[in-house]
């Protein structure tokens, strides 16, 4: 802050307030009071009081707009505030009135630089340069303009012109610093910085500097030194802390990371936040028993404080101990003299409840807290969960809105707006919320991956590489984003992007075995199918025997021909587990090439009573059955398996289909709509849904069901989904829509009679009676006779007959 700007001692400064008070009451004029108002904003600003200093500025300016020192004091205001467009906004003011203050032409120079406005920098800081020759701050800051408009040369020359007047200047020192290191000379670089931070060692732009240096020569004992000097000075800059921690765990270093912790909240033992992260850490590092214990030592230490109680609960539900939980958070409720711990408590127990299904306890919850507070974000955001699940979707929308007015940057509050968005069809917008909760988050891995499976769900592949490879450029160090990002390689044969994830994976320390598998599935894809083996029995044999690896080994016996050894593989894992269910099926699916049903039978069932919750027998069994037009016995077994596993995807699909084919489409349609409670984005079961409402149901209210449904498939550019988009139109009279999305789905799918068969009957709706008839005979001639669906078609051209 500039001398001439504030008082300088206390004395004047009582001087000017006694004065200003005697003053103001005899103030006549604008001018006269903007002064007033000016020399406030000045008292202020030098207590610290940046809001009304800010205020009496804006008083001053209000009354007289020409007054430039009070435009510099608005602008130092701002960039307490950090609201740095008003800060240039502010100072290009100043300038404007005032052209040779050279406080403002410097310190826009710097903002400029910052933003990049190189061009603006320049003529500004040459400007500030006419008013003060040989100003080492001038030249040094001049040389830093023209380094980033890459005029080495001149920028070499500012930077020692400075220095040869000023030897200690330290941005000058960080110049020629940057100038070396662009030449990959990072020793000398290093030397610049040191010299500079001799005159000035807590000069963060420097030590910033230092860490890069050290960073690109991989010099960790001297990266990890120098973060810590920066933290020493500048304690209150948490991401330099953060910093560190990122530091310490991408080494693997977890017990220096523990112990960083541990410091950190013993510095602090009331902040709860704290101590919460160590919990944190110590659970992912060390397991729930570990991060519970830690828990139990906090609450004994601080029984006060209900975060504690609070995170305990949550570890026990998500540990099933439920009872346990709900009774934790329920004596915080009755006991605690905290409102806001009362308040943070009920939003938990309504939480519990919408996961456990109970919704009339949720609802009597989250209306209590909005009773009080109507705009409470936290429960508007249950109330729209509970709406959702009660495909209550608009006001959930609304309720999310309003949420995100109250906080607007909620990565969770995005997400949940999205998949509203998503069910009511809107994806463009469902998208965009997905999309800037990527944004707030910074790539955070979970968001990541849940935006992955929107796009996916929605058909759009393309995306995801790109989303995925700026992902893992933010997080190198996540195996999940690796192995998400290497599944996408492997299915565009993209070998050598696939071989380094594996690599990278190996290198960060991932034991999953996960990075060995790819490497396997790569030689596999190259077809490469000894060494491929050779390499997937090393990743089995080091694996806890999961089923991936396990299928992959397989996969690569039965691709290379090799069949007996695949055979010989199953058997050994069947030795050591007989009940394994996957194995089991793996033998059956052998004995199906081996064209042994019977035998093949025989392993599914044993699959089936080895495991009885295991759907994988189930499904095997069942497609047995039906590739032998044993619909019956097909049925019979899913139906075993849907009571057993009733919100397995794969057998509520298998047995919806089987009711489908034996008319009984309530049966079929209640599998679906079940299905689609407890997975409301699921698309298959949407589209499934959709289409028999369309074409079995004559009443409104399910033909409108059908159509809400079918808005969902709107942007996904499947032509089965098409089919369905446009046969739903078709039914509910909007023959255009239909029209658009029916000669897509034919152009994609024209083998497919019922296909051309719904756009046969828009044709006929839309009085285009020849392009009817030629699609009806095309969708004839794809038909077996027998087929029910020639009946319809024999109809559909009778009745054009008869109306002609």
């Amino acid at each position: 802050m500039n001398n001439n700007f504030l008082l300088t001692t206390k004395w004047t400064s009582w001087v000017l307030v006694v004065a200003l008070g005697l003053s103001v009451g005899a103030c006549s004029s604008p001018e006269q009071r903007a002064q007033a108002h000016y020399v406030s904003g000045k008292q202020l600003l030098q207590a610290g009081e940046f809001a009304k200093a800010g205020l009496e500025f804006r008083n001053a300016l209000k009354l007289n707009e020409k007054m430039p020192d009070a435009w510099f004091g608005l602008a130092s205001v701002d960039e307490h505030r950090q609201n740095w467009a008003a800060v240039l906004e502010d100072l290009q003011k100043v300038i404007e009135m005032d052209p040779k203050n050279f406080d403002a032409l410097i310190k826009l120079a710097k903002l400029q630089l910052a933003a990049v406005q190189m061009d603006k920098a320049l003529k500004n800081v040459n400007l500030a340069n006419d008013l003060k020759k040989n100003d080492t701050d001038v030249l040094a800051l001049r040389a830093a303009i023209l380094f980033r408009l890459n005029d080495r040369e001149g920028a070499r020359a500012n930077a020692e012109q400075a220095l040869a007047i000023n030897p200690d200047n330290p941005d000058a020192h960080a110049v020629l610093a940057a100038d070396q290191m662009a030449d990959g000379h990072s020793a000398v670089a290093l030397q610049f910085i040191e010299r500079g931070l001799l005159k000035d060692p807590k000069n963060l732009g420097l030590l910033m500097f230092k860490l890069k240096v050290f960073e690109d020569g991989k010099d960790d004992p001297k990266l990890e030194a120098t973060l810590r000097q920066v933290i020493a000075a500048y304690p209150e800059i948490k991401e330099m802390k953060q910093a560190l921690l990122g530091f310490l765990i991408s080494r693997n270093r977890v017990a220096d990371v523990e112990t960083e912790m541990r410091a950190a909240a013993a510095a602090d033992p009331n902040d709860s936040g704290k101590a919460l992260d160590l919990v944190s850490l110590i659970g992912a590092t060390k397991g729930t028993v570990a991060s519970h214990k830690e828990l139990e030592t906090l609450i004994a230490a601080k029984p006060d404080i209900a975060a504690y109680k609070l995170s305990l609960a949550q570890l026990d539900f998500s540990e099933k101990r439920t009872d346990v939980a709900i009774a934790a958070v329920e004596s915080v409720i009755a006991k605690s003299k905290v409102k806001e711990d009362v308040l943070r408590a009920q939003l938990l127990l309504a939480d519990m409840n919408i996961r456990l299904g109970r919704t009339d306890a949720a609802k009597e919850l989250v209306a209590k807290i909005l009773a009080e507070d109507a705009k409470n974000a936290e429960a508007l955001a249950l109330r729209a969960s509970i709406r959702l699940k009660a495909n209550d979707v608009d006001n959930a929308v609304a309720d999310l809105r309003e949420a995100l007015n109250q906080e607007p940057n909620s990565v969770p509050f995005l997400m949940l707006l999205g998949r509203a968005h998503e069910r009511q069809g809107a994806v463009g917008l469902a998208n965009d919320r997905f999309a800037e909760a990527l944004k707030v988050s910074k790539y955070d891995p979970q968001v990541v991956l849940d935006y992955i499976d929107f796009l996916e769900r929605r058909g759009k592949n393309d995306q995801t590489e790109t989303i995925l490879t700026d992902a893992v450029a933010k997080n190198p160090r996540n195996n999940h984003l690796l192995k998400a990002l290497a599944q996408i390689k492997l299915n565009k044969q993209d070998w050598a992007g696939a071989q380094l994830i594996a690599e990278t994976l190996k290198k960060i320390g991932d034991d999953s075995g996960v990075g060995t598998q790819i490497v396997g599935a790569v030689q596999l894809g190259q077809k490469k199918y000894d060494e491929s083996i050779a390499t997937l029995k090393g990743a089995y044999s080091s694996s806890d025997q999961t089923p991936q690896p396990m299928y992959s080994l397989f996969l690569a016996y039965m691709q290379a021909g090799k069949t007996s050894e695949a055979e010989d593989f199953i058997q050994s894992i069947l030795k050591v587990n007989d009940k394994n269910a996957e194995a089991r099926v793996l033998l059956g699916s052998i004995r199906m090439t081996q064209n042994k049903p019977v035998e093949a039978e025989a392993a599914f069932k044993q699959a089936i009573e080895g495991q009885p919750a295991n759907p994988m027998g189930y499904t095997s069994l069942s497609k047995l059955y039906m590739s032998q037009k044993k619909n019956a016995e097909a049925e019979t077994i899913l139906k075993t398996g849907h009571e057993k596993l009733p919100e397995d995807m794969d057998i509520s699909l298998l047995l919806a289909g089987l009711l489908e084919v034996k008319s009984d489409f309530d049966g079929a349609v209640a599998i679906y709509e079940a299905q689609l409670k407890s997975k409301p984005d699921a698309v298959i079961m949407i589209n499934n849904l959709a289409s028999i409402l369309a074409d079995y149901r004559t009443d409104p209210e399910s033909l409108e069901r059908a159509r809400q449904l079918s808005q969902r498939l709107e942007a996904i550019d499947l032509p089965q989904f098409k089919d369905t988009l446009g046969w739903v139109a078709y039914r509910t009279g909007d023959y255009r829509t239909a029209l658009t999305n029916l000669e897509q789905a034919v152009e994609k799918l024209p083998n497919y009679a019922l296909v051309r068969y719904h756009l046969a009957m828009t044709y006929i709706a839309l009085k285009r009676n020849n392009d009817a008839k030629d699609q009806l005979q095309k969708a004839d001639a794809l038909l077996k006779d027998g087929d029910p669906l020639k009946e319809k078609i024999r109809a559909a051209t009778t009745g054009m007959s008869a109306a002609n």
